[in-house]
């Protein structure tokens, strides 16, 4: 089989000649390019080639207007919005964003991260019930669209070495969270403005139509929810009001078009871990269990039961001063409780000071341990 046979064969509920390989690299390599710091052997090498040189899959997210890790890239999702201006402008390590309506503006503040391949908000773009207008009105005249041939181009440039899912908008709830309001003041106009949240939350999943339109026929085979959720802030009761309906909807839509759906849950679980059963969803990514996050292997084992687990292993595990043998006990735990409903990976990514040896040496591992017609039980 071939890495996308591989992986395909989890979500189909087959069994692979081999557990598919498919680690997060891109910020691991973007940062150590800037700082000079690769092993020899990847010196001068693009990140698909250190891919290959590795014998990994490379996991390639077509986001919205670009390409998770990889600059200059061309997506072949597109948005634009029409009767809309907007200014960026940087100073230092911030970035400023205006947003220009007939009806209002936004305007918010990000600060780039130490070698500028992330950035975080540090004042979000909506402020008061007024904003949730103009919101609205962005989110209602923005149209989005799929570009077949540059689907085909970054095939091309992956060139077999991994597959390309499309990442997909967050829940409208989430996006409340990490991309317009910040989890604090969410949770203060969920109480102070029911009306105006529950209104603003109908409009976004309302607009997200067409983007589901536009994925359900495309050649994309597997989508993923880049939920980045975590239950200190996404309760097992915001869980249940505002996730499961619209994953159950979302995945049951995708699934009469043939696409296989993950979401991406990344930080402190175990309260969310007995509902992700009811999601609908083939599988879950980045699921990091301790001393990452706040449950064990064999709780997310017994949690997904035979839902495909994207990941697996903590990035913890690759930094260099953790002991190689309990590298290497977490790393065989993990193949023999999932597979072969396992695309192992780290999650959530590898680190930046990972220890490249020991992404070799899972592929050893790897090549130890046999896939099971089906997973274990426990």
């Amino acid at each position: 089989m071939n890495f996308e046979e591989r992986i395909m064969a989890a979500f189909r509920r087959e069994t692979p000649d081999r557990t598919p390989w498919m680690p997060r690299l891109e910020h691991w390599y973007n940062v150590n390019k800037v700082l000079g710091t690769h092993a020899p052997e990847h010196q001068g090498l693009g990140l698909i080639q250190v891919y290959a040189e590795l014998n990994a899959a490379a996991r390639v997210y077509a986001f919205a207007d670009s390409v998770y890790g990889m600059p200059g890239v061309a997506s072949p999702i597109t948005t634009r919005c029409s009767n809309v201006e907007t200014d960026v402008r940087e100073e230092g390590s911030f970035v400023y964003t205006t947003v220009k309506t007939p009806i209002g503006e936004l305007q918010s503040k990000e600060r780039r991260t130490e070698h500028g391949f992330s950035q975080y908000y540090v004042d979000y773009p909506v402020k008061s019930p007024e904003d949730l207008k103009t919101l609205e009105y962005i989110l209602e005249n923005t149209a989005v669209e799929f570009n077949l041939a540059a689907f085909h181009a970054l095939e091309k440039r992956v060139g077999g070495q991994g597959m390309l899912w499309w990442c997909f908008l967050r829940t409208p709830i989430q996006r409340c969270f990490i991309n317009y309001l910040g989890f604090e003041k969410t949770i203060i106009f969920l109480r102070r403005y029911p009306a105006e949240m529950e209104h603003i939350i109908r409009v976004m999943e309302e607009t997200d139509n067409p983007h589901y339109e536009l994925v359900r026929r495309s050649p994309f085979k597997v989508v993923n929810l880049g939920e980045n959720i975590d239950s200190r802030l996404t309760s097992p009761k915001l869980f249940e009001r505002y996730h499961l309906p619209y994953y159950q909807r979302r995945c049951e839509e995708l699934h009469r078009d043939g696409k296989y759906v993950t979401c991406h849950v990344d930080g402190y679980a175990a309260p969310l871990l007995s509902l992700l059963r009811e999601t609908g969803l083939d599988g879950v990514e980045a699921l990091t269990p301790k001393p990452v996050g706040d449950f064990t292997i064999e709780e997310m084992k017994n949690a997904l039961g035979d839902m495909v687990l994207v990941d697996g292993i903590p990035f913890y595990h690759f930094l260099p001063h953790v002991p190689l043998d309990e590298f290497k006990r977490v790393t065989r735990k993990v193949i023999r409780l999932f597979g072969p409903r396992l695309v192992l990976g780290i999650s959530d990514e590898m680190p930046p000071g990972g220890d490249v040896n020991r992404l070799r040496l899972v592929n050893r591992i790897i090549d130890q341990e046999k896939p099971r017609a089906e997973p274990k039980r426990i």
